[in-house]
């Protein structure tokens, strides 16, 4: 690998940094350099991001509070279909069907493991976006930029 196509990797790496970074909400100064990203990151965990959420109609009245640590900033309620509104009322008079679940065709997603969240400077822009984008508190995007064990 010659100087050059590094240098050209760690500018990408860095650029894909700034713009995760960004895509949360924190600013990266342009003379921001590397050993001020760790700060910038942590801005991300310190600030309340907004958050909107969507629920389903209840018959009584529903309390809808944000996240621990979010601002609530919408609510959706969900439209009452047709099927629904027949379903409650063959519930309500005693003529629903039930039926079991055939576990068969259950599926599940696997738990998304901490190494997963990652950042890497030679992974693609877009993958380490998406690393912050997928992100938590509980399990926020984050990335070496020194070893400090010595």
């Amino acid at each position: 690998m010659s100087i050059q196509s590094e240098i050209t990797r760690l500018s990408d790496a860095r650029a894909a940094l700034d713009a995760a970074i960004a895509a949360k909400g924190v600013q990266v100064p342009g003379s921001a350099r590397l050993g001020d990203l760790p700060a910038l990151i942590a801005a991300i965990l310190t600030q309340k991001p907004e958050q909107s959420k969507t629920v389903s109609p209840a018959l009584a009245q529903q309390m809808v509070t944000p996240d621990a640590g979010k601002t609530l900033f919408g609510v959706t309620v969900e439209a009452v279909t047709k099927e629904l509104l027949a379903a409650l009322d063959q519930m309500a008079d005693g003529t629903a069907v039930w039926v079991e679940q055939d576990e068969s065709k259950v599926t599940y997603a696997k738990k998304i493991e901490k190494a997963e969240m990652l950042l890497d400077p030679a992974a693609t822009a877009l993958d380490n976006r998406r690393r912050v984008q997928t992100s938590l508190d509980a399990a926020p995007a984050r990335m070496a930029v020194a070893d400090v064990r010595r």
